[in-house]
């Protein structure tokens, strides 16, 4: 760097230039005239002398008009300016031979400096989302390539703000080319450069030189490009998943796709390859056969020698819900009980209902075959053994299943309820007791006991009596006919009385009561059960033990009241029934669902007991696990949810000693105690990119109660899914701005960067030329002698 002085001379009019050529023509005439005027003067020196004197007066005012200044200016000279641009996004982590990417890529930060900074000023800067400028003094070996997203046109555009193109000899781009956003959507199906990307190159007004890492020649990567199913599906019903999947490198002969529900194998089917054809569309179907969340992970086959399999899998969250319930419906009589539960599912239209009623029983005295008293035969055997899995509740109303050959099928109806189904059973004269249901396997599954109960004619078992509601059932969302409680208790208290309830020996363990007689007890002095509830393994079962609950509907309206109180106690029985997610007692929320890697995401919950008693300051455990192994114990896939990971001051995390995660069952989850009313919010901090499931589990007594969420952490860019550049969009660039493809082993020469020297003014000064006594006294003088020498000639 050095200094030099410049001097230069220039016009400071201020005049308007019409002023000036008045002023020169109307010199230029004067000197004619002055000419025109001595033309008859004999001494050709003093004719010359005069014409002479009186041009350069005229020249002496002209430039007195002009203004003529004497400009001074020291200007520093420097080197131009080479900004050096690399990659470091999560791409960049791919391995590249033996190394990744990013220490090829970092190699240009360092090794070329030395070189490089005798002609030119280097400047040096990282990029992924945003532009980030690297001191001179760093350690560029701290610089990891972190980024979630490759911006490369919005990176031009900060250089081009940051410095002007007369600045910029050049710029170095080091990259895998792999770009994911402006410039990938605006240029997405485009020969040429858009209008758009130009504009940004001429700002910038600096050659591109690309310097591109990773052997996209010889790169083999089958990537699933994007995966899109429905937003919810309903069981039993036909699904499908659309795949779009690229292949980088050698064609395989086929692709082979494996579809896992839940982390288990669902499907695989395999695609042909086409040659020169290197993306493909797939559509996979699947047959969602449960209610409740479910994650479908798309994964495909990697190459021979793949260089990255991460982006080999994609998963989506999507829930499954009914879109009929099937309900079958078997009376032992009409009744009016019968006609109006009959009635409340056929004004529901998502429910498929099958109704049978048995006209004549065997307790009738009818003296003609079966076949000639029934509509269409019981049709015991398809109902029973064909078409029950197919139903969501089995409704057995005032029923006497022997005389209809129902008995020997009581170990499939068990088989039913134990892995999911729902039990009605509503009480009467053929139902419970006097239905013969007592030591049977019908009975095992029941909410109340029957062993050693037989039927009575007691008067006061038929009398009239209003049921009361008992401290579970007034938490309970099945009595929960209003939303305020004090509104709802009034309400159940005006409904109409009812008529009749079955004799039982008492409740089973586990089942709970919701309402009671005022008056009658059981065998163990408690009151007994008009409305019972009970969870068998996996299904549940409810008890009806009177046949006039009706009398809630007909009797209420002809009071003066309305249906509202019946079809919402029906609705209710039915939800909890069917285990409609609003009518648990442990609820869990996760929002988001589908995080981001490591992003917070809140957790509401809320707890309550069996009998939806809200559990304040209760014990409960908070655990994540990994879905996908369907065979590793819980232990194996727990996800340890350490301090870092929450941010509630109600919760402790377990800790994992060394060995112990594979044995301990608690190691790693959080053991957390409920708020008020039951509920709690926090948040986690989502685990790395995968499926997850997070379990919620509080125990009552002998009992434990459990609900889970799914969790698909998403890897929150395509950064982990492109590793290859497919369409050249940076040659592109580079070609258009006048630079090309380098390496690192070349130099400034070799390359043909020009090291213009910059000019750079330090500071400037100005002196007027015209503004000087001389000027005037030199006018004077030039007058002066033109006067005397025209008066030794005679002129005027």
């Amino acid at each position: 760097m050095n200094e030099t002085l410049i001097e230069t001379v220039t016009t400071a009019t201020r005049w308007p230039m019409w002023v000036l050529v008045i002023a020169g023509v109307l010199g230029l005439l004067v000197i004619v005239m002055t000419w025109f005027n001595v033309r008859f003067v004999r001494s050709p020196l003093r004719r010359f002398s005069i014409v002479t004197l009186r041009t350069l007066t005229v020249f002496l005012l002209l430039l007195v008009l002009l203004e003529p200044a004497k400009t001074e200016r020291l200007i520093r000279k420097v080197r131009s300016n080479v900004a050096i641009l690399v990659d470091a996004s999560e791409s960049m982590r791919v391995p590249d031979g033996e190394v990744s990417r990013w220490k090829v890529a970092r190699r240009w930060l360092t090794e070329p400096l030395s070189a490089w900074r005798e002609s030119h000023r280097i400047e040096r800067y990282t990029f992924g989302a945003q532009l980030e400028h690297i001191p001179e003094q760093m350690d560029v070996t701290t610089l990891e390539p972190s980024a979630s997203t490759t911006y490369v046109l919005e990176a031009l555009t900060a250089l081009a703000e940051k410095t002007s193109g007369s600045d910029l000899a050049g710029v170095i781009l080091v990259s895998d080319g792999v770009d994911n956003g402006a410039l990938r959507w605006l240029q997405e199906g485009q020969e040429s450069l858009t209008t758009e990307v130009a504009e940004v190159l001429d700002r910038l007004d600096a050659p591109i030189y690309f310097a591109p890492v990773g052997r996209s020649k010889g790169l083999a990567d089958l990537r699933i490009v994007d995966v899109r199913g429905p937003s919810f599906t309903f069981v039993m019903n036909a699904a499908s998943l659309d795949v779009e999947i690229e292949v980088q490198g050698r064609l395989p002969p086929q692709i082979e796709i494996n579809l896992f529900e839940d982390g288990r194998p669902s499907r695989t089917e395999r695609i042909k390859t086409r040659p020169k054809t290197y993306k493909y569309r797939h559509t996979i179907p699947f047959l969602p056969r449960t209610v409740g969340e479910r994650v479908y992970t798309i994964r495909v086959a990697g190459l021979p020698n793949e260089s990255y399999m991460e982006n080999n899998e994609h998963s989506l969250l999507i829930p499954c819900i009914r879109d009929r319930i099937r309900v079958l419906q078997v009376a032992g009589h009409p009744s009016y009980d019968q006609r109006f539960v009959r009635e409340h599912l056929k004004s529901n239209p998502n429910v498929d209902l099958v109704s049978f009623f048995i006209l004549v029983d065997a307790e009738d005295d009818i003296r003609y075959p079966a076949h000639e008293t029934s509509l269409i035969p019981f049709p015991v055997r398809e109902l029973f053994e064909e078409e029950l899995p197919g139903f969501d509740l089995v409704i057995f109303q005032d029923f006497l299943y022997r005389p209809v050959g129902a008995g020997a099928h009581l170990e499939r109806i068990r088989d039913f309820v134990t892995n999911g189904g729902a039990l009605l059973v509503i009480g009467g004269g053929r139902s419970f007791e006097r239905g013969q249901y007592q030591n049977t396997l019908l009975e095992t599954l029941l909410p109340v006991r029957l062993e050693g109960v037989f039927p009575t004619d007691e008067s006061s078992f038929l009398d009239p009596y209003r049921p009361q509601i008992t401290e579970s059932g007034r938490h309970h969302p099945i009595l929960r006919l209003l939303p305020d409680a004090s509104e709802n208790e009034q309400l159940l208290a005006e409904l109409p009385l009812l008529e009749g309830i079955n004799q039982v020996a008492g409740l089973r363990d586990g089942a709970i009561t919701l309402l009671e007689h005022p008056e009658l007890k059981d065998e163990e002095g408690k009151a007994l059960p008009v409305v019972s509830i009970r969870e068998v393994e996996k299904g549940r079962t409810v008890a009806i033990t009177t046949a006039s609950m009706w009398r809630w509907n007909f009797v209420h309206a002809g009071k003066g009241g309305d249906s509202h109180a019946y079809n919402r106690f029906l609705a209710s029985t039915i939800g909890w029934l069917l285990k409609d997610p609003e009518m648990s007692p442990l609820r869990l929320a996760l929002e988001p669902q589908v995080p981001r890697e490591h992003e917070p995401v809140e957790v509401r919950l809320s707890i309550a007991d069996p009998s939806f008693r809200p559990a304040t300051d209760h014990p409960y455990t908070l655990s994540l696990y990994l879905l996908s192994d369907p065979n590793a114990s819980e232990a194996e896939l727990r996800i340890p949810l350490e301090s870092a990971h929450y941010d509630s001051k109600r919760c402790q995390p377990t800790r994992c000693e060394a060995g112990e995660r594979k044995k301990e069952a608690t190691c790693g989850s959080l053991q957390c105690t409920s708020g008020p009313d039951g509920k709690d919010t926090f948040k986690i901090t989502a685990p790395d990119p995968g499926v997850y499931r997070l379990v919620l589990t509080s125990r009552f007594d002998d009992r434990t109660l459990s609900v889970e969420r799914r969790l698909v952490v998403d890897p929150g860019s395509h950064e982990r899914s492109r590793i290859f550049d497919s369409e050249q969009l940076v040659e592109k660039l580079t070609e258009r701005s006048g630079g090309r493809q380098i390496s690192i082993r070349d130099t400034p020469d070799s390359i043909g960067l020009s090291a213009p020297v910059i000019e750079l003014p330090e500071r400037s000064r100005e002196r007027p030329l015209w503004s000087h006594a001389g000027v005037l006294l030199l006018a004077v003088l030039l007058l002066g002698v033109e006067w005397a020498i025209r008066k030794r000639s005679g002129l005027p």
